[in-house]
């Protein structure tokens, strides 16, 4: 998906798409504005995701572990906060503790991309090291596993937080809508108007260049994932707050990170590095998010054929945007 000048097919494909997920339901008598509500709450955070996963494929680099950190992060805060004495301050705390937990995950990927090492044999190796983190944390709030089975100070926990601890706003269409725009404007103006947004995909395009360019290829790579540790954060957050009222699991936000990538491509992040669309990252993000929802509730298919579906739906938004590019040849960033 080109930046700017006539869409490719890849753009057509995607707006249709997001148009679909509006007339389907419109049609069957089931849209109302909360309905919309809800949808925009929920894409919500996988908008951020998606983000994330593309400022860092957009520089070159790769990163699978997003649900997996989106997982032990909700954990810690639901698992740290009566620790941290159960009060408003305890509460800040212990999202302040899930923050730097990200932030140091992302530190080590940007050393490792500094470094020249693998960023995908990292992500994957801290992936498993993160699921398997978020999963003792829940045994141990709930006192079973040979490890927590006798602890004293989490044994009997809950992995939600009180009624009074859920910030309601986050899932009105006002906060939503707001995040959206604001989120947005951000990038664009990142993208096309800043320095670093200029070096960031110049970077992704082509590393020697960039080098002998003297753009600080190193720094870019830490900034980058630093930008995405905080998206990250950002999805973990609204998530909590708003479509899981508080509540989570260990698995919760597991194999979201295929799913970011997958939206990021669809949104016009080339895989390969060099290109990065804010505004068709949101298309996506809506497209995919209310598509799955009208399969698995609107069109009441079971969720084995809606994953058939929709893995359909995603070879075809990809093929033409990729048989778009083929056309065209080489367009740039």
């Amino acid at each position: 998906m080109t930046d700017f000048g006539r869409p490719s097919l890849g753009t057509i494909a995607l707006t249709i798409w997001l148009l679909l997920c509006v007339v389907v339901p419109f049609a069957g008598g089931s849209l109302s504005m909360s309905l919309a509500q809800v949808w925009l709450a929920n894409a919500l955070p996988y908008f951020m995701l998606s983000l994330a996963a593309a400022v860092i494929i957009s520089c070159g680099q790769i990163d699978i572990s997003t649900g997996g950190i989106v997982s032990l992060a909700g954990m810690v805060i639901v698992a740290s906060f009566n620790a941290f004495g159960g009060t408003a301050l305890g509460g800040v705390v212990a999202h302040g503790l899930a923050f730097c937990i990200i932030i140091l995950i992302y530190l080590i990927y940007g050393y490792a991309a500094k470094r020249g090492l693998s960023t995908f044999i990292v992500t994957l190796s801290l992936l498993l090291v993160v699921k398997g983190s978020s999963t003792l944390l829940q045994s141990c709030l709930q006192g079973v596993g040979e490890i927590c089975r006798s602890s004293r100070i989490m044994s009997g926990g809950s992995a939600i937080l009180p009624d009074w601890a859920v910030l309601d706003f986050v899932g009105d269409a006002w906060f939503s809508i707001l995040a959206f725009g604001l989120t947005l404007a951000g990038f664009l103006a990142w993208r096309h108007r800043t320095r670093w947004g200029l070096d960031h995909i110049a970077v992704g395009m082509d590393v020697a260049a960039s080098e002998f360019s003297r753009i600080p290829v190193k720094a870019i790579y830490t900034r980058a994932f630093l930008v995405a540790g905080g998206l990250v954060f950002l999805a973990t957050f609204l998530r909590l707050h708003g479509p899981n009222d508080g509540g989570w699991s260990a698995n919760t936000g597991w194999g979201d990170e295929l799913l970011a990538i997958a939206i990021a491509v669809i949104g016009g992040t080339r895989i390969s590095g060099g290109r990065f669309n804010p505004i068709g990252i949101l298309a996506a993000s809506l497209a995919v998010y209310i598509s799955r929802d009208i399969i698995t509730n609107d069109l009441g298919i079971p969720a084995e054929v809606a994953s058939l579906v929709f893995g359909a739906l995603l070879f075809v938004i990809v093929a033409f945007e990729m048989g778009g590019r083929s056309s065209r040849g080489s367009d740039g960033a």
